[in-house]
């Protein structure tokens, strides 16, 4: 299986609800991965210990949050980024680059299961 990589294109899905709030009334969003950060999560390592900053390629809307960009998060101890899997989803109005750019005011959790795949085409 290959891994995710800056470029690759991703649609992300809703994970336990039926119908996300986070989702409204889509199957799905897209995104465009812009790198990975350090979550600065302790006792995580390696992939674990990575965060994917993401770009929408639509603003969304959640809890009195607008923005385009995101993160996803790994669920699990030893998870590695590969073209598919199940990630925590974060909506953010800035892009993130490192883990000290999250706050309460600029980032929102949305998901804790949602399932990524790369587009191909």
């Amino acid at each position: 299986m290959n891994r995710l990589q800056v470029g690759d294109r991703i649609k992300l899905f809703g994970g336990y609800d039926m119908h996300p709030r986070w989702m409204g009334d889509k199957n799905h969003y897209v995104a465009t991965v812009l790198g990975f950060f350090d979550n600065e999560i302790e006792g995580r390592v390696d992939d674990e210990r990575l965060s994917a900053s993401i770009e929408f390629d639509e603003e969304l809307e959640f809890e009195g949050l607008t923005g385009k960009f995101g993160y996803i998060m790994g669920r699990w101890e030893k998870q590695q980024w590969l073209s598919s899997g199940i990630v925590h989803v974060h909506l953010t109005n800035v892009k993130i680059a490192e883990a000290k750019q999250i706050t309460e005011e600029n980032s929102r959790w949305m998901e804790s299961h949602a399932r990524y795949e790369v587009v191909t085409t």
